[in-house]
């Protein structure tokens, strides 16, 4: 038997992932913080980088020298803030979409010390949402940790803390609606409204000192920054939207190729040049993959704006129904990327700054054919119909179905049932029991004096 070998060349599809591949979508992916703390180490390894500020190039001291160098002067570390701890415990609660978005502002709108002293009518207009919506997102707020914040008066931020403690007895409320007494001295007539002989006022008072009257502080180590958003979104002059990302956060690298230059001449040893060429490419691949960051965050965020142009016009009831996949396929991408590229990045427009992924939303059919609504603006009709509700009219959930379908939306009972749950709505029977009691003379008049 004649055994023969012979080599034929084959062709085999596989994909390779280059080191400028897997260090393009790290940098991708990271925030604010993330990209600064990657930076600087970037910075500690190669003694060919530069940060350049705004208006030109800064050199750092010590800089060639780079096991030693201390960067801190340039990146200073900094503790999770107030606003990135709220945002984050939000991003792991079930929230709907919409409320998720309004809750979001609402972070953002808070003060250092916790505490919200916006007017939420005003934010609603400006928002274009419902009073009832604002309320109900500044609840969600107030679930967070620490326990206070989102209070609108130092009484709600203690009776926030106090209610996490257990029932709020009377003499405790009586204190908490009457502060005011504290602070001009009346203890005596504060002792008796409280219902308590005074020498237990002190008692009483001291629960009060063990809570935290301005919550938001403990994040507070030194003075505060806003965050910077990423992207920013403006009208021109022919009333168009203009979509820029913020030059404030692009991040000035620069190549030191005067110091290549000296140091090559100088190097004879083999193995010290092909380090200093490393450096050189490994800098140069660096600015290439910052570009590119740049350049998708404004691509996909160019998009965003584009499909929801309503919002920046008209409000949060105009926001559509939106996927990461459908700006994905506008924007050329793959759907993984546009995920990174929304992650920890942040929107300033005339309605205040909102995360990038807030403006996408889960979609309903239409029962038109035609592109579908979105869950949230379903969230704010249901909210409408039944707040226009009376003891005649109150609707079922098929009631319901029945309405939205004359609307053109097809929706499925069992989704209107969930939704007005997520909305924290009671059934048609528990409402027009409500209805009914709210309209009897008697339960006015108990009220009114109340």
């Amino acid at each position: 038997m004649n055994a023969t070998i012979r080599l034929t060349p084959e062709a085999h599809q596989g994909l390779l992932v280059t080191r400028q591949t897997i260090q393009a979508v790290e940098i991708l992916e990271y925030g604010p913080e993330e990209l600064t703390s990657f930076l600087r180490d970037q910075m500690a390894r190669n003694p060919l980088l530069r940060l350049a500020p705004a208006g030109g190039v800064s050199r750092m001291p010590g800089a060639r020298a780079a096991p030693g160098v201390d960067l801190a002067e340039v990146f200073a570390e900094t503790a999770p803030t107030l606003r990135e701890s709220l945002q984050q415990q939000l991003s792991l609660l079930r929230l709907p979409t919409r409320l998720r978005f309004l809750a979001g502002h609402l972070v953002e709108s808070l003060e250092d010390d916790g505490l919200l002293r916006i007017d939420l009518e005003l934010a609603a207009d400006l928002l274009g949402a419902g009073i009832d919506e604002m309320e109900q997102a500044l609840r969600q707020i107030q679930r967070l940790e620490p326990t206070g914040v989102g209070a609108r008066s130092l009484r709600e931020c203690l009776t926030l803390q106090l209610a996490e403690q257990g029932p709020i007895s009377s003499r405790m409320q009586a204190l908490l609606d009457n502060l005011g007494l504290l602070e001009t001295g009346q203890l005596q007539r504060l002792a008796r409204l409280c219902g308590i002989p005074p020498g237990d006022l002190p008692g009483l008072l001291l629960q009060l000192r063990r809570l935290h009257p301005r919550p938001g502080h403990a994040f507070a180590a030194g003075p505060t920054q806003l965050a910077l958003p990423d992207v920013l979104v403006s009208l021109t002059p022919g009333d168009g939207l203009r979509v820029e990302v913020n030059p404030e956060l692009l991040p000035r690298v620069l190549i030191d190729r005067e110091y290549y230059t000296e140091l090559s001449g100088q190097m004879r040893a083999p193995r010290d040049l092909n380090y200093l060429r490393g450096c050189l490419q490994d800098a140069n691949l660096l600015i290439r993959n910052l570009d590119q960051r740049a350049q998708t965050t404004l691509t996909v965020a160019s998009w965003i704006v584009r499909h929801q142009e309503g919002f920046f016009r008209h409000g949060a009831r105009a926001l559509r129904p939106l996927s990461q996949k459908e700006i994905a396929a506008l924007a050329g991408l793959h759907e993984s990327t546009v995920s990174r590229a929304v992650a920890n990045r942040y929107l300033l427009c005339d309605r205040g700054q909102f995360p990038l992924k807030f403006f996408f939303s889960d979609r309903l059919s239409a029962s038109d054919g035609g592109t579908g609504v979105a869950a949230s603006v379903i969230r704010q009709r249901l909210q409408d119909l039944i707040r226009a509700e009376t003891r005649e009219t109150v609707l079922s959930d098929d009631d319901l179905v029945a309405c939205l379908a004359g609307e053109g939306v097809s929706v499925a009972r069992r989704t209107v049932a969930k939704y007005r749950a997520q909305l924290r709505i009671p059934t048609s029977g528990l409402r027009r029991r409500r209805l009914w009691l709210d309209q009897r003379p008697l339960a006015r008049d108990l009220r009114s004096r109340g």
